[in-house]
């Protein structure tokens, strides 16, 4: 069960779909921020690390076999693709973690993606938010950016692999948490097929019917969605249900805040964010000792 040390309610037990749902009672005023001295400039990474680690290979017990994968329809991971998809925002001298945030688009849309656009702005202050979850001092701080603002028939997931085999190259094998919004939660699920991924963030998470869940066995994930998404709610618990009979980690976080863009009750997502993502590196920790 996620432990919360803000909360200001008692630990709920998990509900008639075995799945534990929250809400969040943030204090007034209470903000997780990172100084600015942290968000380094991404131009020139070289020589930020005191020993260049080296990409490596995938093992084969990192990748389920090709076969299952395509049943399900889930993208195959192409070790070989690399892209600028990769913004990189604060890069330690030894990363031992990596925290990735996916900013929302729409279903269809090949118009191509600024650094202005709402969506991927709005994934700013989560990354600040959930930067608090982790020690700054081995964690890998970054932004996936897409060559198109739409899901276009999956190709935002493609530009996530690109940008986690990115990462593979900067900064070899990491321990790294995806946090996603809306279409890139939906983005953030497919590509955990990824050996870099141990867990999933998705916030108002977009799912339609028949999504693949395969891929995240062995996976931590936490879906957190507006209690007051009645359809939202269903779809993430019905999907957290398929994740846990595939074998992964899942669970449910319910949060007050019925705007899908989050800015109502930033906070409580802001929040809700953050304690996914150290749940996330926990269970990974806790999997790894056993």
């Amino acid at each position: 069960m996620l432990s919360v040390s803000s909360a200001r309610k008692a630990v709920p037990t998990p509900d008639a779909f075995g799945v534990i749902s929250r809400d969040f009672a943030v204090p007034a005023g209470d903000r997780c921020r990172i100084p600015r001295d942290w968000i380094e400039n991404p131009g020139n990474l070289k020589g930020s690390f005191s020993n260049p680690p080296t990409g490596s290979a995938a093992d084969s017990t990192d990748v389920m076999h090709d076969a299952l994968k395509e049943k399900a329809g889930v993208k195959r991971w192409d070790q070989s693709a690399t892209s600028d998809a990769l913004e990189v925002r604060h890069v330690p001298a030894r990363p031992r973690a990596a925290l990735l945030v996916l900013p929302d688009g729409p279903e269809t849309s090949q118009r191509g993606v600024w650094p202005w656009h709402l969506s991927v702005l709005r994934m700013r202050p989560v990354l600040r938010a959930a930067s608090c979850a982790v020690c700054l001092q081995q964690t890998l701080l970054g932004h996936v950016h897409y060559r198109s603002r739409g899901w276009n028939q999956g190709a935002a997931v493609d530009d996530v692999l690109r940008a986690l085999n990115d990462l593979d190259r900067l900064a070899g094998r990491l321990r790294t948490v995806l946090v996603g919004h809306g279409m890139g939660a939906r983005a953030a699920l497919q590509a955990a097929v990824h050996p870099q991924v141990c867990g999933v963030v998705g916030l108002a998470p977009w799912l339609p019917d028949h999504e693949p869940v395969v891929q995240l066995t062995g996976h931590g994930l936490l879906l957190v969605q507006s209690v007051d998404s009645v359809t939202g709610v269903d779809r993430a618990r019905e999907y957290a249900l398929r994740a846990r009979t595939a074998g992964a980690r899942a669970d449910v976080q319910l949060v007050r805040g019925e705007d899908a863009w989050m800015l109502r009750h930033s906070a409580v997502w802001h929040r809700a964010a953050a304690t996914g993502v150290r749940r996330m590196l926990a269970l990974h920790d806790q999997g790894t000792k056993a």
